[in-house]
């Protein structure tokens, strides 16, 4: 749902879209002093409404106060003592900078703009932090309400919600509308819960130590969480002269040293609270602690920002860091166990059979065991067994399959890339063989070395009077053997 703002002349609430008040049928009022662009309503009132609006002039954000016409003469006063205030004040730290005031040719409804401030209340910054995060953030605050106190000017209406940390972690102390010169009958300002015993009764002075309670309440429901004298109404006359409980009795984080500063703030009788807002700030730093680091030395507590990105940092790192430590051991154990790995695929061979051996015939499954460590082969051709060393050049040609009584068949070495075959320890060919070879029938051990260097052990048995095909790739891993009558 979008935001609706309000008629500048009937003071009724529409849509953003609408061209005319559905009430008054007007013009809705998107300028106001042909400077300042409406973007959006903040708040609206009976008699006042805030809103953010864009100074064409100076080319930013301001915050626009416009007063209904029909608004009571206090509430006219107090919009006007804001802005002469702020205007006395200049853009000095602390305070928002007065840019501008005047009436509406359209409607005559007066009007204040000031510099647009962002960031979030105190009542809400300081829900995450800590509590002595809490006390430093608060002691900034003590700064601007001792410059209007030089001014001659009381807050009276101090709240955690007037306070707004910027995102550079700033404190800036907001709407004065209900300050009053020192010395003048507080009139009934004040803000529920902070405002201090003498605004009680509309009839009595308001002076500096109207804003020492102001701040003495912040410290108390920043730690607390609670009200010193309870949610009590401005300009309701209240009978309790009893002191609040202790801080550290509320909040175990507190120290004990810190429950004199804060009551002393809060007494009932403002003639016993601090001389001046710095003797208030100089004493509870002194309890607080001391500085850490030399007022020398430019050092500042890093921002929300900075923290964040401190995380996001820590997280990617932890991340890479995982990642780094998964691909490296993935890595390590694929290289450890890539040697398991190709012994594994080298001696389970895929076997095949075609032929007869698909109708049925005997044909013993494929066994294989390690390559024998004490084979040596020469890369050259005519390479030899190392332990068949007593085989002379001349004897090799001769070696054939042992001499066993037994029928014998063909045998058909094919592979690739082309290698060489060893049958029991002894030379036998070269292949691809293109002839024939004559095998004794029973258990056959052949040993195939290709060009590459790469052995295959094999022991299959033969059948009597039969031609046996066998192809073998050493790139796939697959054997192939056919049988058949001759």
């Amino acid at each position: 749902m979008r935001q609706r703002r309000p008629c500048l002349w009937c003071w009724t609430l529409f849509k953003p879209s609408k061209q005319r008040c559905p009430k008054c049928h007007k013009v809705v009022i998107r300028c106001i002093g042909d400077r300042f662009a409406v973007l959006s309503c903040i708040a609206v009132h009976e008699e006042q409404a805030s809103l953010r609006c864009w100074d064409h002039v100076e080319r930013r954000e301001v915050f626009v106060r416009i007063v209904h016409l029909g608004a009571a003469q206090i509430t006219i006063d107090a919009v006007t003592a804001e802005a002469v205030v702020l205007r006395q004040l200049g853009s000095g730290p602390g305070f928002p900078a007065f840019v501008h005031a005047g009436k509406m040719h359209e409607t005559g409804a007066l009007y204040t703009v000031q510099e647009f401030v962002t960031g979030s209340p105190l009542e809400t910054a300081l829900e995450k932090e800590c509590p002595a995060a809490r006390v430093e953030i608060l002691l900034e605050a003590f700064a601007p309400v001792a410059t209007l106190h030089r001014q001659g000017f009381a807050h009276c209406g101090l709240s955690l919600r007037h306070f707004r940390l910027t995102p550079d972690d700033r404190v800036v102390l907001l709407d004065l509308r209900q300050a009053r010169r020192e010395g003048q009958a507080s009139g009934g300002t004040g803000i529920a819960g902070y405002a201090a015993p003498e605004q009680w009764n509309p009839m009595r002075p308001v002076t500096s130590a109207t804003d020492e309670f102001g701040l003495g309440a912040c410290l108390y429901v920043a730690l607390t969480r609670r009200f010193p004298y309870g949610k009590q109404k401005p300009g309701v006359t209240r009978v309790r002269t009893a002191p609040p409980r202790k801080p550290s009795d509320l909040c175990p984080d507190i120290t004990p040293d810190l429950d004199d500063v804060i009551l002393r703030a809060l007494t009932f009788e403002a003639e016993k609270r601090y001389g001046s807002v710095e003797e208030f700030r100089r004493t509870l730093k002194a309890a607080f602690g001391p500085d850490t680091v030399p007022d020398a030395f430019d050092c500042r507590f890093p921002s929300r920002l900075q923290c964040a990105m401190a995380a996001v940092g820590r997280t990617s790192f932890r991340t890479a860091r995982g990642l780094a430590t998964g691909i490296f051991w993935t890595l390590r154990t694929a290289w450890r166990t890539a040697p398991a790995v190709g012994r594994f695929a080298m001696h389970h061979p895929k076997l095949t059979f075609a032929g007869a051996a698909a109708a049925g015939v005997a044909v013993l499954p494929l066994v294989l065991g390690p390559s024998p460590e004490s084979v040596s082969l020469r890369p050259e051709p005519g390479r030899v067994h190392a332990e068949s060393a007593l085989v002379s050049a001349a004897s090799r040609d001769e070696v054939a399959s042992p001499s066993i009584d037994s029928p014998s068949g063909t045998l058909r070495i094919l592979t690739w890339p082309p290698a060489r075959v060893y049958c029991s320890g002894a030379f036998l060919t070269e292949a691809p063989s293109p002839e024939k070879l004559d095998m004794q029938s029973g258990e056959q051990r052949l040993l195939l070395v290709s060009t590459r260097g790469e052995r295959r052990q094999m022991t299959f048995t033969t059948l009597p009077e039969r031609d046996y095909l066998l192809e073998y790739n050493f790139d796939t891993n697959e054997l192939n053997l056919e049988e058949g009558a001759p």
